[in-house]
């Protein structure tokens, strides 16, 4: 839940950056939308990683098939 919240958060707020850029040196620009990339990876990277635990948890607890 608390990824979802950041994500509805991170998302909108590193488009706007990325759209309002101008005002930036060229450096400046490059290093803030690197660091907006790198959270959104990581964002990504935490969720599939949660998905993936919390599908596995589902399957191991559902019963077995003959």
């Amino acid at each position: 839940l608390a990824l979802a919240a950041f994500a509805v958060y991170a998302v909108p707020h590193t488009i706007f950056h990325a759209l309002h850029l101008e005002g930036f040196r060229p450096a400046d620009a490059v290093a803030q939308m690197t660091g907006f990339a790198l959270q959104i990876a990581l964002l990504v990277v935490l969720l599939l990683t949660t998905i993936r635990r919390v599908s596995a948890g589902s399957r191991r607890d559902s019963p077995a098939r003959p």
